[in-house]
């Protein structure tokens, strides 16, 4: 019995509404609004980085575009608008564009040579 004396009084002492299984008055969660769990996106710079290593603009540059985030989206839209007339577009009748392979040192060249404001922009950000 004297052993038992301790923990009697242990049970005593307890704080019985600690012990209860009561309701739960804790609020439930807003799930209205959702938290952005994606991934932040890409910069400028690595999107570019991203561009430069497809050898073709059919899916490679629009998946790498879709990595861009929205705080570089500014400085890639620049960029993009600037060298889409100078270095991507095909006249009829005359030659491939300098960037009909992203990748290529003739299409660096021709943004490098008509781009270099926005590029340089870009690779900051």
């Amino acid at each position: 019995m004297r052993r038992l004396l301790p923990f009697l009084f242990l049970l005593c002492a307890c704080d019985n509404n600690r012990l209860s299984a009561g309701p739960d008055l804790d609020p439930a969660p807003d799930l209205t609004t959702v938290p952005d769990l994606r991934p932040a996106g890409a910069t400028c710079k690595e999107t570019q980085a991203c561009i430069e290593g497809c050898t073709s603009t059919s899916k490679c540059v629009p998946d790498c575009i879709a990595l861009l985030s929205t705080a570089a989206m500014p400085y890639f839209d620049a960029l993009e608008n600037c060298a889409q007339p100078a270095c991507a577009t095909t006249s009829v009748g005359g030659p491939a564009p300098a960037c009909a392979s992203p990748g290529s040192q003739a299409c660096q060249d021709c943004i490098n040579q008509n781009c270099a404001s926005q590029e340089t922009a870009c690779l900051a950000h």
